[in-house]
């Protein structure tokens, strides 16, 4: 059996000690955050909570986990909202079920038992919230929402002896799918506005009426972003942490929704349950892309090459369940999936071990489809699942300040946001980027001596009939 991990930085020394943006993470004892449940965004909720770790700390272990909410009905029908009807999800990888509200005098009588009561009123008041006398009285209440309403009021869940907080919250409600909250451990974003037709940059919505008289063929994006530059035993890469925020940065300028994990907080626990999450939000009609930048590990197991990512604690040599994980295990999961576009990118050493899938036939720019706009369309409505590998089974993944993190990723980011748009038109195609990127990463390798050749694969069980299309930016 042979082991062999890399991914290979041509950083300058000093580049090890740049902050992570990690580092930042949790500073604010305080989060706040908008969230949109429903189909249509038929409710926006503010929501004001702590990280529970935080109030773990703080109160030796206490398991209530109190938000405050304010929720107004966005839609044009009356909604009704109970107490009861909110739930809280800590992640499948560590609870199968949800969190229920407890009322307000079940939460006073636990924490009085507890010896906590005094300790919880004080950290409330000590962390700013809007506080005033009992928390406990200031429930949300039940009732309808009439178009336009708002309520709010706070809600206390319990979290069950022996279940463990990992980092992961989602908020939601019996009728509607939860929504990911950020924590210390999750860094979760959405684009700057959220409009009534779900589109969250208006020129996107504009563009696809210039082509024809009609809705984007599309409801929302997602992306999953996952990284790793601190390694405990393994070479550290400090670029990873640029390419992640170079990644989140230009994916929410294109609308997605944006979850990035990465270092410590980036356990097998913190990469099942966000999956688990998409795996159970995400419909048809949406769309996910998935990102990875570390160490990729090359094992030969009963004669065959076998590709893993490596999380933080990897060592050289050892493969296990709880250090790395296979990628073409992780490949299936996004597979899975029911978005109606995929887009998975892998930006490690020996990524080419990932794909055990069809091909898609794509050798040069000039045999790229060049769709008119109708067509275009026509592709966009249909399913598009891919992977993009940085380099083939036996390459390793290149990165330097040159290019402010990976090459690969650098080409990704520059060949979406436009150098790959061979039509002119606003849009870059999953079979337009390709061919651009792999000759941009070819010819920047070699002027470092090195080679690294770009793969794609199509994840559908025969052919992809769509494409996973972009709406560059102005």
């Amino acid at each position: 059996m042979a082991v062999v991990s890399c991914w290979l930085t041509l950083a300058a020394a000093a580049m090890v000690a740049l902050l992570s943006p990690v580092a930042a993470y949790g500073q604010s004892p305080r989060f706040d955050m908008k969230v949109f449940l429903g189909p249509m965004n038929e409710l926006e909720v503010d929501a004001r909570y702590h990280d529970p770790s935080d109030i773990d700390a703080k109160l030796n272990g206490t398991r209530v986990i109190p938000m405050w909410l304010v929720v107004r009905n966005r839609s044009t029908q009356a909604v009704r909202l109970d107490y009861q009807d909110l739930h809280l999800d800590l992640g499948r990888a560590v609870s199968a079920m949800p969190l229920y509200p407890i009322g307000g005098a079940a939460a006073r009588a636990m924490l009085r038992r507890d010896g906590r009561y005094d300790g919880f009123l004080g950290f409330l008041t000590s962390q700013s919230n809007d506080y005033e006398g009992d928390p406990f009285s200031r429930v949300l209440r039940d009732g309808r929402l009439n178009p336009g309403d708002t309520k709010s009021g706070y809600v206390f869940f319990m979290r069950p002896d022996g279940v463990p907080f990992t980092g992961f919250l989602a908020l939601g409600t019996v009728a509607y799918k939860p929504a990911m909250l950020r924590t210390k451990t999750f860094e979760v974003r959405s684009p700057a506005t959220e409009s009534d037709e779900l589109w969250s940059i208006a020129w996107i919505k504009q563009k696809w009426n210039e082509i024809v008289n009609g809705p984007p063929p599309f409801r929302k994006s997602y992306a999953l972003l996952l990284g790793v530059s601190d390694y405990t035993h393994l070479e550290k890469l400090s670029l990873v942490n640029d390419d992640l925020i170079k990644m989140e940065n230009f994916l929410l300028s294109l609308g997605f929704h944006v979850v990035r994990v990465q270092n410590e907080r980036l356990t097998l626990a913190n990469v099942r349950s966000p999956q688990e999450y998409f795996a159970e939000k995400l419909t048809s009609e949406d769309r996910l892309l998935v990102y990875f930048s570390g160490h990729g590990f090359q094992r030969v197991e009963r004669g065959q090459e076998r590709g893993y990512l490596a999380l933080i604690n990897a060592r050289e040599g050892e493969v296990t369940s709880q250090t790395t994980i296979a990628m073409d295990a992780f490949v299936e999961w996004a597979r899975r999936v029911p978005a109606k576009h995929l887009l998975v990118l892998l930006d490690s050493c020996f990524s080419g071990l990932a794909a055990g899938v069809t091909d898609v036939s794509i050798e040069t720019r000039g045999s790229d489809p060049k769709p008119d706009p109708q067509t275009l369309y026509r592709l966009s409505s249909k399913s598009g699942r891919y992977l993009l590998m940085a380099g083939n089974k036996d390459q390793k993944a290149i990165a330097s300040p040159t290019w402010k993190g990976g090459l690969f990723t650098n080409g990704v980011v520059q060949g979406l946001g436009g150098a790959a748009d061979a039509q002119r038109d606003g849009f870059v195609t999953t079979r337009e980027l390709y061919p651009w990127l792999r000759e941009y990463v070819e010819k920047e390798a070699l002027k470092l001596g090195r080679t690294l050749t770009p793969l794609i694969k199509d994840l559908e069980p025969r052919v992809s009939e769509g494409e996973f299309v972009f709406a560059r930016g102005k």
